[in-house]
């Protein structure tokens, strides 16, 4: 899956016939998917990751990119709205294509029925999970998830 952009123009996609099958289970897998497609880039050797304290040293383009974070000039956008802008993106497709009020309504009670015990959001409960900022992939995908999904309804 890591070779296509999105989930949908995977040959399998079409081979299965999954298009027919447009149940929240579907609806789930898609948003999963949309959000994991875009987010891959943290996982490489070269991620943008916006602080210099998490950068390779023996990485080449070392020195440029800290300057680069230093100053970024003014036509720079940062890594993390591109990534956000994809991610929207493929939410509006999906509301299209599963129906803006359902949409909307699917994501807002995935969200909302999240366990975040005495929180007030998830995203505040997974924080505090990990008080010591200590990087887990299982977790980065969950919370890049719940994050973006919070990020939309806001909008």
């Amino acid at each position: 899956m890591s070779d296509y952009p999105n989930i949908t123009d995977a040959p399998f996609w079409s081979n299965l016939d999954f298009d027919s099958e447009i149940d929240d289970e579907m609806l789930l897998i898609e948003i999963y998917c949309s959000v994991i497609a875009s987010t891959k880039n943290r996982f490489t050797r070269d991620t943008i990751v916006g602080m210099a304290d998490y950068i390779d040293d023996e990485w080449e383009g070392a020195e440029d990119y800290k300057n680069q974070l230093l100053e970024p000039g003014p036509n720079f956008v940062h890594p993390s709205i591109v990534q956000r802008n994809k991610v929207f993106e493929d939410f509006d497709s999906l509301s299209v294509k599963y129906g803006e009020e359902h949409f909307t309504n699917f994501i807002q009670t995935f969200y909302d029925t999240y366990p975040k015990a005495e929180y007030s959001t998830p995203i505040e409960y997974l924080d505090s999970l990990n008080a010591n900022n200590v990087f887990h992939i299982k977790w980065a995908s969950i919370y890049d998830m719940l994050f973006f999904i919070q990020e939309y309804l806001k909008k």
